[in-house]
């Protein structure tokens, strides 16, 4: 039993382990000398965004319509049905 316990220690110190170098790696590739997002840069996709709203709600509800379907009624027809 504890030799178990002490593979799934070794093994989760080595992801955390991992997930350390990979972070910190990340945060000195994210360094650098200009100034970042700007708000000039986030006009094209905000504008972008505004002019397909009329496509995009219909579909963003027309999926939420089918996850709902899918996550939600079908257990409760299950359930009442008895299977």
């Amino acid at each position: 039993m504890f030799e178990f316990i002490r593979t799934k220690a070794k093994r989760i110190t080595g992801i955390v382990m991992a997930a350390i170098v990979v972070s910190m790696m990340s945060v000195t590739a994210l360094a650098s000398t200009q100034a970042g997002i700007t708000t000039a840069m986030l006009e094209p996709l905000l504008d972008g965004v505004i002019a397909n709203v009329g496509v995009i709600l219909p579909v963003a509800l027309g999926i939420f319509a089918i996850m709902i379907g899918i996550f939600i009624i079908v257990p409760l027809i299950r359930r009442f049905v008895g299977r």
